[in-house]
């Protein structure tokens, strides 16, 4: 639990390569390492991060549905977004119509 506190502090404080080196060879926390990633523009590397997890939370496919968009796969962006919208209500619900607006412009 401390070890994950330490890493979601980095992450706050935008020390996304800190907080990589913390993660290191973690199995774990695989969205954690994947917002990383993204932060620091590793795309690639993000997604692929994405790809390999079990993770199927709307955080997660949140963070898919951004990384796809700065990838400029619009169609499965759209997609996702598609399903964000349709299946998870939350607080973030005006932000994700936004998105998919953005995607289908």
């Amino acid at each position: 639990a401390a070890r994950h506190c330490k890493i979601v502090c980095l992450i706050q404080l935008n020390q996304f390569t800190d907080a990589l080196k913390a993660l290191n060879d973690d199995e774990g926390m695989q969205f954690e390492r994947a917002y990383c990633f993204y932060r620091s523009n590793n795309i690639e590397q993000s997604l692929s991060v994405i790809r390999q997890s079990s993770d199927d939370s709307p955080r997660m496919k949140e963070l898919l549905g951004q990384v796809l968009y700065r990838a400029e796969s619009y169609k499965e962006c759209l997609t996702i977004y598609r399903d964000l919208v349709s299946n998870t209500v939350d607080d973030f619900e005006h932000e994700r119509v936004a998105n998919l607006a953005a995607v289908q412009a």
